[in-house]
């Protein structure tokens, strides 16, 4: 565990300060089946281009000088190929990073001439080490094949990952009492009910600020917003039921991370991800053929209309269903610690803060809608606007279940 890992797992304990003494290690060993899954997400593996999908074997606890995490993770490979390995895990730590490739009996491989074991690598702290030496801990890529099957392609040997030892000491970490206590998050984990008003502001706000961010839905609301009549009223209904869903799945995932084996989390994953790809390609794909067809979004009663109401819904719940895995280590951990009550009011609040940035999204694609109407209101403009939507929400489709 790293130290921001290790501040959050303190911190959780402090969320639930009336619970029997027991065993440390289960609860570590209960986060490290919650994280498991995201650590897999950040291991990425290929074979011929092809991404490899991890099962988790299991995850062990141990006590150093610190909390150690290990996970043991699978993959199914071909008998021959080439193997892309790349970890992006704890970028942004400070501590060790150690790359060794195990070859099993009746394999060999080209492109690297590093350690075997693990325990051949120097454990030098990754403050020590050259940009390159702390590269060529984080990934590699060979060719390999059964032996005797015939010489191997020729390949520039991969960069080693076994860097020059170096001794310099790691600065002892500061024992100075009540260090721990003046941490700015022990403002938000204390048990005190003051603070919780503040602990579901800045989730509200935490939410907000993730769904700025790429890959949440924006585009294709814009898609949903910029047509029929009534694009402002279609947005709150968009944003809403994407707030619902997005608050459902998040629940029912974080359940199957604490109740349920965390192994075939990769495959829930895909499989969501296409369903919500398949679905908004669908709804795209029809409202770019009845805008071609000639459809508008004329008044109630015209046969042929499009941007319903229920295609707001439809995208609306689509969108909340892509899994939100940061929503789903929010409240698995609260409900490690024992306070699933304030991790559900959190994913609550998480949810409504990002239901507001879609909702801000839509407000400002319906506004353009309107003055786009007032300089020139005619079908043209309308069927226009309807293709226009449509290819949004089918392209965004077509990415996501392609992958």
């Amino acid at each position: 565990m790293d130290l921001s890992e290790w501040t959050l797992f303190q911190d959780l304990k402090r969320l639930a300060p009336d619970l029997p003494p027991g065993d440390r290690s289960d609860r570590l060993g209960a986060y490290a089946r919650v994280v498991a899954p995201l650590n897999a997400r950040g291991l990425l593996a290929s074979v011929d281009g092809s991404g490899l999908p991890w099962r988790l074997a299991r995850s062990e606890v141990d006590f150093e000088q610190h909390a150690l995490l290990t996970f043991h993770f699978e993959a199914t490979v071909p008998a021959s190929g080439r193997l892309r390995l790349r970890d992006t895990n704890y970028v942004s730590s400070y501590g060790t990073s150690r790359l060794a490739l195990g070859v099993s009996p009746g394999t060999v491989v080209a492109g690297y001439e590093g350690p075997t074991e693990l325990a051949e690598v120097a454990e030098v702290p990754i403050w020590a080490m050259s940009d390159d030496q702390e590269e060529a801990t984080r990934g590699v890529e060979v060719v390999y094949g059964p032996s005797g099957g015939g010489e191997l392609p020729a390949e520039d040997p991969a960069r080693s990952g076994h860097p020059t030892p170096i001794t310099e000491p790691v600065p002892p970490a500061s024992d100075e009492p009540g260090a721990e206590a003046d941490r700015l998050t022990a403002l938000f984990f204390e048990s005190s009910g003051r603070s919780t008003p503040l602990l579901l502001l800045a989730a509200l706000v935490l939410g907000a600020a993730h769904a700025i961010q790429p890959g949440h839905g924006k585009t294709a609301v814009v898609g949903v917003s910029i047509q029929g009549r009534r694009p402002l009223g279609r947005g709150l209904i968009l944003a809403g039921t994407a707030a619902v869903s997005h608050f459902s799945v998040a629940v029912a995932l974080a359940v199957g991370a604490v109740v349920l084996a965390p192994s075939g989390f990769d495959r829930i994953d895909s499989a969501a991800t296409r369903g919500v790809g398949l679905v908004l390609g669908l709804v795209g794909a029809w409202r770019v053929g009845a805008s071609l067809g000639g459809a508008t979004p004329g008044e109630p009663g015209s046969g042929r209309r499009i941007g319903s109401s229920r295609d707001a819904i439809l995208a609306g719940l689509a969108l909340g269903a892509i899994p939100c895995w940061d929503a789903v280590l929010l409240l698995a951990l609260a409900w490690v610690a024992g306070q699933p009550g304030l991790g559900v009011a959190l994913l609550l609040a998480f949810s409504l803060g990002a239901s507001a940035t879609l909702l801000g999204v839509a407000l400002l694609a319906g506004l353009f809608r309107t003055a786009a109407r007032r300089l020139a209101d005619s079908p043209t403009l309308e069927r226009s606007l309807g293709t226009l939507g449509g290819l949004l929400l089918a392209g965004i489709g077509a990415f996501l279940f392609l992958g």
